[in-house]
């Protein structure tokens, strides 16, 4: 989970519903506390996605198809499937050189992670 919650307590009660959900084994929770970042910072934000999602869609090296694409005050949230480490490194390194991005945090997992078998 990532974005911004206006109190801990919405926090808290995300993530109890999160791992709630039947089949959930993990909850990643990148939820920050503070107000209404404004239509600007939004607008900001979407840019940065947009931007990111052109330039992986545009590079044959790239699957960009596998990831998820989240962005919040200038920080990237990357979820999704690597098919190699260098793919992953060259996903972050596109996200990085975009303007206006403060931070790539990537919860990518390779295709031969252990964390993909079913339990």
């Amino acid at each position: 989970m990532s974005g911004a919650v206006s109190k801990r307590e919405h926090a808290i009660r995300a993530q109890e519903l999160a791992f709630a959900a039947p089949g959930v084994r993990e909850v990643i929770n990148e939820l920050t506390i503070d107000g209404d970042p404004g239509v600007q910072r939004y607008s900001q934000d979407l840019w940065i996605t947009t931007q990111l999602r052109t330039r992986m869609i545009g590079d044959p090296n790239v699957a960009s198809v596998n990831y998820n694409i989240e962005t919040h005050r200038g920080v990237v949230h990357l979820i999704g499937l690597a098919r190699s480490d260098a793919e992953l490194e060259r996903v972050t390194g596109i996200a990085a050189s975009i303007p206006g991005v403060t931070q790539v945090v990537s919860h990518v997992l390779s295709i031969t992670d252990p964390r993909r078998q079913r339990a």
